[in-house]
């Protein structure tokens, strides 16, 4: 029992921490931004970078779900981070300082599934070192 209600709240503070930053990653997508670096595909990697690393925390979320042990799950996870991007992108259409861009969803999308091979290779290794850590007692 209380293993169990300990993956609960493993699972609800996992999502709390995925859901916060796509906030702010919205947020930032909304604000009139000043002070903008003055290299042309500055914004098109910060995109990138932003959705990267969303896609990875909605895989970690997934890992303490039914989901944990399928080989789509990085999939799924790249595939809500770029409909997040794309809503997001949709819904700048609306606010008079922003522009919503084709390129702009491209990058979220690249992003977002360019953190599935990096996200199994960090996994990959996690696990490696688990194992030299647990044979070295």
């Amino acid at each position: 029992m209380v293993n169990v209600r300990n993956q609960n709240i493993k699972r609800v503070m996992r999502w709390a921490v995925t859901i916060s930053y796509a906030a702010v990653v919205m947020y930032l997508s909304f604000i009139l931004l000043t002070n903008q670096p003055n290299h042309p595909y500055a914004d098109k990697v910060n995109h990138a970078v932003a959705y990267f690393f969303l896609s990875i925390m909605i895989r970690w979320s997934l890992r303490l779900t039914p989901l944990r042990a399928k080989k789509i799950t990085p999939y799924i996870a790249a595939l809500i981070a770029t409909l997040y991007g794309g809503m997001t992108e949709i819904f700048q259409i609306y606010i008079p300082y922003r522009d919503a861009e084709w390129a702009d969803a491209i990058a979220n999308a690249l992003g977002a599934f360019t953190a599935i091979p990096i996200s199994a290779l960090l996994i990959e290794l996690r696990n490696k070192w688990r194992n030299i850590y647990a044979r070295s007692y």
